[in-house]
């Protein structure tokens, strides 16, 4: 069998020297500066190179990408994008300013980025106030209840909510009244078409149709006597098809007269208990008593549970008086070989009874075993002199002697003057015990947690902060960035000089004149119009307590309306231009059935 060449020879077999090896590729200063003013698949289409390679060499160069694809970004997000993209002075002053949310939305960053720098430099939030809200003025409260609050809000440039909610304050009620016109239709149709061709809710339709004493369109059938006399005697299914009623209308209705289902069984007839029957109940099994009363076992049940009697077990042992007589005069175990029965069985029995045990042997303590006790773990002095260990503990306990296990270190009180002065681990290190036990020590006093001591700040120290970038400070004094931060905030120092990043020509700050056209318009098409982000117009109307804008809705014409049904909805909704679920909905409301291909003549 041929031996298999190592990795090493294959190696050497791929350098043959016939292929032409691998060259290093050099990057010129030319190359070099185009990575970040253009795209990273642009300047690999220029250099005749791959992207990865492009995208490699722009970030050993620490050189922000011209603009992130979808699938870019996630590389620059979190600790990855920090050298790309620092924080300024001027950034790190809004911090607290506003609501992170709002920060994130002005600095074009994520919130989560916004609060990671925000706790870094122990920032508090701000939790921004409510707006002062506007008062209600008389026009404005005349105008509640005459429309709908989506309209009002629109009119007075306040939320739907707030609209709302004045409304019901003052007990306005949206519905409008009713007019005469309105009035015929009801009773003419079903409440729901009713409803919805009036626009109002189904129960107001209802009660107004009550008001009137009309009767509901497409009710109930009344039951006439004839229908009600064939209950019964036939199956409920046929009786349903001739009738022409749904099938658990019939039964229903049946159920309601008492009258018995057609082949079912009939009403069983009461049952008496007699005192013989009694007797019976718990002392044989239930089935037996239902099989010889001829009742049912839920009756038997009943009566038994009634009774408050146990249910009858035949594997269950049962004692006689002579048996009974036997406890207590002669031990339990001798006992229990006669009658087969465990030891315990005969325990528990004695216990009731209130007897003792002639057969237990106490065995009496010497001193020589008082001794042991509290030299050793109470399991130790057990199997040394073949006890129980609960005897052993409790022997101890009487005696009063402490617990002794050297694998279980019991805490000194002389060790409580050191709690709240030294950490809880260094405490756990002096003594040898583990530090939940400390703890839970500590606490047990009322004790506080022992502060670390803080390293006070020198004045060579706090020459330095400012004079180069945090990070730099830090390393130089052995102190974390955060405290370094901290420190330069306390002091009032701006911090260093960092290399600001180009902006996005794309980010267009608010301009507080373009605010007429909040509400107005989607905030899609503000957004177009001026330039800046939805996010930015979202959060500007939001900030106004302005209520987004919503299209007018288009009335119906006589002439739409007289489409409807005369096709499907999907083809009416194309002629007119509007959607089918508004096509489908004006239908029902017009009670107007759903459109349906003729069947093919022939």
């Amino acid at each position: 069998m041929k031996s298999q060449p190592s990795n090493s020879n294959k190696t050497r077999a791929r350098k043959t020297a016939g292929e032409p090896r691998r060259l290093r590729i050099v990057w010129t200063p030319e190359q070099d500066a185009l990575l970040g003013k253009l795209a990273d698949w642009e300047v690999a289409q220029r250099l005749r190179r791959k992207l990865s390679t492009v995208r490699a060499r722009r970030e050993r160069l620490h050189i922000p990408p011209a603009f992130l694809t979808a699938k870019e970004y996630p590389r620059f997000v979190g600790q990855r994008v920090a050298h790309l993209d620092p924080w300024t002075g001027e950034q790190d002053e809004l911090l607290g300013m506003d609501s992170d949310a709002e920060v994130a939305s002005i600095l074009d960053r994520t919130a989560a980025r916004v609060t990671n720098r925000r706790y870094k430099l122990d920032v508090p939030p701000c939790y921004p106030s409510p707006p002062h809200p506007r008062r209600w003025t008389e026009k404005e409260e005349q105008l509640l209840g005459t429309a709908s609050d989506e309209a009002i809000a629109r009119k007075i440039k306040r939320t739907v909510l707030a609209v709302r909610h004045r409304r019901m304050v003052k007990r306005i009620r949206l519905r409008p009244p009713w007019r005469p016109e309105d009035d015929k239709v009801v009773g003419s149709r079903p409440d729901a078409q009713v409803a919805m061709l009036l626009k109002r809710p189904v129960t107001n339709v209802r009660w107004r149709r009550q008001i009137l004493g009309l009767p509901p369109k497409g009710g109930s059938k009344p039951w006439t006597p004839e229908e009600e006399g064939l209950l019964g005697t036939r199956p409920d299914a046929e009786l349903a098809q001739r009738f022409g009623r749904t099938k658990q209308a019939v039964l229903a209705r049946r159920c309601i007269l008492g009258k018995a289902k057609f082949g079912g069984r009939t009403q069983p007839q009461t049952f008496s208990w007699s005192a013989a029957d009694d007797v019976l109940l718990g002392a044989i099994p239930d089935e037996e008593v239902a099989k010889r009363l001829g009742c049912s076992l839920t009756r038997v049940l009943d009566r038994r549970r009634q009774l408050g009697r146990r249910k009858a077990d035949p594997s269950a042992f049962r004692w006689t008086e002579a048996e009974k007589a036997l406890i207590g005069q002669i031990p339990d175990a001798e006992i229990a070989a006669r009658l087969g029965v465990p030891v315990s069985k005969v325990a528990s029995q004695r216990q009731r009874l209130g007897r003792t045990n002639p057969g237990a042997q106490r065995k009496g303590w010497t001193p020589d075993e008082v001794a042991l006790l509290g030299t050793m773990p109470d399991r130790e002095v057990a199997l040394r002199l073949d006890r129980h260990v609960s005897v052993v503990s409790n022997k101890r306990r009487e005696l009063r002697i402490a617990f002794r296990n050297p694998e279980y270190q019991m805490w000194d009180p002389a060790q409580d003057k050191l709690l709240g002065v030294v950490r809880d681990e260094e405490i756990a290190r002096r003594t040898g015990l583990p530090v939940s036990k400390v703890r839970d020590r500590r606490h047990r006093l009322g004790i506080p947690v022992a502060e670390p001591q803080k390293r006070r700040w020198m004045v060579e120290e706090e020459a330095l902060v400012g004079t180069a970038p945090d990070v730099e400070v830090a390393a130089k004094l052995g102190r974390s960035e955060a405290s370094v931060q901290l420190r330069r905030l306390q002091l009032g120092i701006s911090p260093s000089a960092a290399p600001t990043l180009p902006r996005d020509p794309g980010y267009r700050n608010w301009d507080p004149l373009n605010d007429h056209l909040l509400g107005m318009l989607r905030d899609e098409e503000v957004a177009h119009q001026t330039g800046c982000r939805v996010q930015a117009v979202r959060a500007r109307r939001h900030r106004l307590g302005l209520p987004i804008a919503q299209s007018q809705r288009r009335s119906w014409a006589p002439e739409e309306e007289a489409l409807l049904g005369m096709a499907s909805d999907t083809v009416v909704a194309s002629k007119l231009g509007r959607t089918e679920s508004a096509v489908s909905q004006h239908r029902q409301a017009l009670g107007i059935p759903t459109w349906q291909r003729a069947a093919p003549s022939g």
